[in-house]
C-alpha cells in the first residue's frame, strides 16, 4: 500500500518536473533562436552595408589607379622616345665625324707608307744595282789584266799602273753618284711628305676651333708622330733584315799581301794577281812607299738575337717581356696563425710574351713550331744579357693582318712560350 503510494507520488513529481523542465527549455530555445535571429539580420545588414562601401571603394581606387598608371606610362614612353631619338642623333653624329676623320689619318698614313716604302725600295734598287755593276766590272776587269799580265810582265804593270788611276776617278764617280742618288731620292721623299702634309692641313687646319670634336686637335699630331715613330721602329726589324741582305754582298774583306818585287815564273797565279794589283794601286796613290791593306768599309746594322728555335735564329720580336714564376705545392697557404706559408717546388719558371711583325714567310714558319709539343728554346736573358736554352711550348696564339700591299703583307703574331 505504501509502496504504491510512493510510487504514485514520485511518478507525479518526475511528471511535473519533466513538462516544467520541456516549459523552460522551449521557453529558452526560442528566446535564443529570437535572439539569433535578430544578431543574424543585424550582422548581414551590416555586412551588406560594409561590402558594399568596400566594394565601391575598390572599384574606385581601381579606377584611379589605372587612370595614374596609364598617365605615366604614357608620360615615361614620350620621354623615352625622346631620349632615344636625341641620343640616336648625337651617336650618328659622332660616328659620322670619326669615321671621316679615321679615313683622312687613314689615307695620309698609307699615302707616308707608300712615299717613305717606295723612296726606300728606289734607294735598295740603285745601290743594288750600282754595286752589282761594279762587282761584274771589276770581274770583267781582273779577266783582262789576268790576260794582259800573261802576255808580259813590264806591260802588265803600265797596265795596272793606268787601270788604278782609272779605278781612283771611277770610285770617286761612283760614290759621287750614290750620293747625288741619294739626294735626289731624299727630295722626292721631302716632295711626298710635304704634300701629304698640306693634304692634312686642307682637313684640319693649323687654328683651335672654339667648339665641336676638333678642339682639343693639338694633342693628335704628337700622338700621330709617337704612333709613327712606334710603327717605324717596329718595323725596324724588316729594314734591318733588308739592308742586310743587301750589305752581306758588299762586305769585301780581300787578302792583300805587299809586293815582295815582282813576279817570278812564267805563269801568273790569282795571289801574284792580286798582289801586282796591290803593287800597282799602292804606288799609283801613295807616289811610292810601303803597300798596306784597301779598306772599303761596310757598315752593317746589328742587333741583339734574342730567340733562337730549334737552332734557328728568330727575326727581332716588336715586343718582349721575360717573367719568372714558382710553382708551390697543394699543403701551402694560410695558417690558423694567419701567416703564410709558402712551399716552393720548382723555382724560377720562364713564361716569355713576344710579339712580331714579320711576312707571310715567317707567319707559316710560326704556325709549324706553334703544333710542336716541345721546342729547344735559347732565349735573351735580360739579367746576364746570355743566351739560354731551356725546353717550351706556345701558348695563346694570336695572328692579325696589319698590312697588305703591292709589295707583300706584313703581319703581327703574339702568343706566349711558357717553360716545361
Amino acid at each position: 500500500g505504501i509502496k504504491n503510494i510512493f510510487t504514485t507520488v514520485v511518478n507525479a513529481i518526475s511528471t511535473f518536473l519533466t513538462n516544467a523542465w520541456n516549459a523552460i527549455k522551449n521557453t529558452v530555445t526560442t528566446v535564443f533562436n529570437a535572439i539569433k535571429t535578430f544578431f543574424t539580420t543585424v550582422w548581414n545588414g551590416i555586412k551588406s552595408v560594409i561590402t558594399t562601401v568596400v566594394n565601391a571603394i575598390s572599384t574606385f581606387l581601381t579606377t584611379a589607379w589605372n587612370g595614374i598608371k596609364t598617365a605615366i606610362t604614357t608620360v615615361l614612353n614620350a620621354i623615352k622616345t625622346a631620349v632615344t631619338t636625341v641620343w640616336n642623333g648625337i651617336k650618328n653624329t659622332i660616328t659620322t665625324i670619326v669615321n671621316a676623320i679615321k679615313n683622312a689619318v687613314t689615307t695620309a698614313w698609307n699615302n707616308i707608307k707608300s712615299a717613305v716604302s717606295n723612296a726606300a725600295n728606289a734607294i735598295k734598287n740603285a745601290v743594288s744595282n750600282a754595286f752589282n755593276a761594279m762587282l761584274n766590272g771589276i770581274k770583267n776587269v781582273c779577266g783582262n789584266i789576268y790576260g794582259v799580265v800573261k802576255g808580259g810582265f813590264d806591260k802588265a804593270i803600265n797596265f795596272v799602273k793606268n787601270l788604278a788611276s782609272q779605278a781612283f776617278q771611277w770610285g770617286a764617280d761612283f760614290i759621287g753618284g750614290i750620293v747625288n742618288g741619294i739626294k735626289s731620292m731624299i727630295g722626292k721623299v721631302g716632295e711626298a711628305v710635304s704634300s701629304v702634309a698640306d693634304k692634312i692641313r686642307s682637313f684640319l687646319h693649323f687654328s683651335v676651333p672654339d667648339e665641336g670634336p676638333l678642339t682639343d686637335y693639338e694633342s693628335w699630331m704628337p700622338d700621330f708622330i709617337g704612333g709613327l715613330a712606334k710603327g717605324i721602329e717596329k718595323s725596324r726589324g724588316m729594314i734591318e733584315n733588308a739592308m742586310n741582305g743587301v750589305t752581306s754582298d758588299l762586305t769585301i774583306t780581300p787578302r792583300v799581301m805587299a809586293a815582295q818585287g815582282g813576279y817570278s815564273g812564267s805563269a801568273a797565279s790569282n795571289g801574284d794577281l792580286i798582289s801586282g794589283i796591290n803593287t800597282a794601286l799602292n804606288t799609283a796613290l801613295a807616289g811610292g812607299g810601303a803597300a798596306g791593306d784597301i779598306v772599303i768599309p761596310v757598315y752593317k746594322m746589328a742587333h741583339l738575337q734574342y730567340l733562337v728555335f730549334n737552332n734557328e735564329n728568330i727575326p727581332m720580336p716588336a715586343s718582349y717581356s721575360v717573367s719568372l714564376s714558382d710553382v708551390e705545392a697543394d699543403s701551402g697557404g694560410v695558417t690558423e696563425a694567419g701567416t703564410t706559408q709558402r712551399d716552393v717546388v720548382r723555382e724560377g719558371v720562364v713564361q716569355i710574351s713576344v710579339t712580331f711583325r714579320v711576312s707571310k714567310r715567317w707567319l707559316n714558319k710560326f704556325s709549324v713550331y706553334k703544333k710542336l709539343a716541345s721546342i729547344t728554346v735559347g732565349y735573351l736573358d735580360m739579367e746576364t744579357m746570355n743566351i739560354v736554352d731551356t725546353q717550351m711550348y706556345i701558348d695563346g696564339y694570336q695572328v692579325k693582318l696589319v698590312s697588305d700591299t703591292s709589295y707583300g703583307s706584313l703581319w703581327e703574331v703574339s702568343f706566349t712560350l711558357k717553360e716545361f
